[in-house]
Formats: structure tokens, C-alpha cells, sequence
């Protein structure tokens, strides 16, 4: 199996339809014009999941932002494959 890519996000959006959620990743990038800001955003990666997913994914989301956080340089735990 390839490598999976290595995105960096920081903005999401997420999509709910009859078979499952889509999740949408942006990264934001800020456009200098004429006196004014902008921001355009580009989409990151796209994935597609079902709602058992999504539930897991927000209880291990809810986990880890309730607990300390590691040292730098700390290496987070996966789900084994």
C-alpha cells in the first residue's frame, strides 16, 4: 500500500446525505488586492464516510480534546489497521 498523503487543514466543512457524511478539509490562504484582504480557500481532501464512522470519529475527537496535551514531539496513538 502507498504512503496515504499528508494534508494540513485548517477549515472543514462537512455534507450529510442519505448514505453518509462528506467531509471536506480546506486550507485557507489570504489574497492581498486592492486595499482589501480576501480569502480564498482550497479544498484539501475530500472523505467520504458512514455515520458508525463519523460517531467513532467525534467520541475519539471529544477524547482527545479533553485530555492534556502530549509533550512536543510526542507521537499520537492510531487505530491499528
Amino acid at each position: 500500500m502507498q504512503n496515504p498523503p499528508d494534508v494540513y487543514a485548517d477549515g472543514v466543512s462537512v455534507g450529510v446525505g442519505p448514505f453518509g457524511y462528506t467531509v471536506i478539509f480546506l486550507r485557507s490562504e489570504a489574497k492581498v488586492g486592492t486595499g482589501q484582504q480576501a480569502v480564498t480557500n482550497e479544498i484539501v481532501s475530500i472523505v467520504r464516510m458512514s455515520r458508525e464512522l463519523v460517531s467513532t470519529l467525534r467520541t475519539s475527537l471529544e477524547t482527545s480534546l479533553a485530555a492534556e496535551p502530549p509533550p512536543v514531539g510526542h507521537e499520537l496513538e492510531t487505530a491499528p489497521e
